[in-house]
């Protein structure tokens, strides 16, 4: 969608949308390695993951 949208809203978007979407992503990203690590935990699996 950035492609579409004038410079000045382009801009407004990487400054204040895009470092909130990727702090989730990062977020999100933690989760999963934690509760990825905790099935193999539970299933006797040492993890890979830390």
């Amino acid at each position: 969608m950035l492609p579409k949208l004038s410079h000045a809203a382009r801009r407004e978007a990487q400054l204040t949308n895009l470092p909130m979407i990727n702090d989730h992503l990062q977020g999100f990203r933690y989760r999963r390695a934690h509760w990825h690590a905790r099935v193999e935990t539970l299933n006797g699996h040492k993890s890979r993951r830390a």
